[in-house]
């Protein structure tokens, strides 16, 4: 595998700052890029490296699978990937918001957790066009991406305020919506961060709504081991709605 690619596959082990969507961009751009110079060989190496790391990642390991039933057809290789760079597209994540946006009425509060770059982005949607009435941010552990998400939103005037998780009881009868990203989607269950949830248990126990914002590229269809304990599987019978 030549050094590129072998950097690559690094960047994306090492990586505890960007999302899966980021990731599967950044893959997926890459190999775009570099197209030409590919060889069967490589892509069903990285391929199988890929499908080494981020193992709770449905994106990550969607792309995976792509690779690593190369069948030597570049053509329906790029074609598939072609289709995976438009589900990650900035468009396509527009599409989304704007129709979790138009599916609220009048303002609402949330509580959300992680820091999805797709729930990110529709909470400062919604802010913009005055659906944003108030915004819980629990800090999510051990990475603290609650913490910087709140200070991302304030950065930019998105008012928030950052709660633990042993607070949830004292703030949920008082939200509207509980809202999360995914990092794996199943008929059965979703995958995210570790207090998600027990954040849906408490928003089902009040009968408030639960809304995933998802992707096509966190779509399985098979179990996803998890091995990771920063992850947890959350059941499908406690989200009301998934945008994908």
């Amino acid at each position: 595998m030549k050094d590129e690619f072998r950097i690559l596959i690094d960047e994306i082990k090492e990586n505890t700052i960007n999302g899966d969507i980021e990731l599967g961009k950044m893959i997926i751009y890459f190999l775009l890029d570099h197209f030409s110079s590919l060889i069967e060989d490589d892509v069903r190496e990285i391929g199988n490296k890929l499908s080494e790391s981020k193992t709770e990642m449905a994106t990550i390991q969607n792309i995976s699978r792509v690779l690593m039933s190369f069948e030597d057809s570049p053509k329906l290789l790029h074609q598939q990937l072609l289709a995976f760079k438009e589900q990650t597209g900035q468009r396509y994540i527009n599409g989304l918001i704007e129709r979790f946006r138009r599916d609220i009425q009048s303002p609402v509060k949330i509580m959300t957790i992680s820091r999805s770059s797709t729930v990110k982005n529709a909470i400062i949607d919604l802010s913009r066009n005055n659906l944003l009435k108030n915004l819980f941010v629990i800090h999510s552990y051990p990475g603290l991406e609650g913490v910087e998400l709140c200070k991302e939103l304030n950065d930019i005037g998105v008012k928030n305020t950052g709660i633990y998780l042993a607070e949830i009881p004292h703030y949920i009868s008082d939200v509207d919506m509980v809202l999360s990203g995914a990092d794996a989607i199943s008929n059965d269950y979703i995958i995210n961060k570790v207090g998600t949830h027990l954040l849906f248990e408490y928003a089902s126990f009040y009968k408030r709504k639960t809304v995933v914002l998802g992707n096509p590229l966190k779509r399985i269809v098979t179990d996803i081991k998890i091995n990771n304990r920063i992850f947890e599987k959350i059941p499908a019978k406690l989200v009301s709605h998934i945008y994908e």
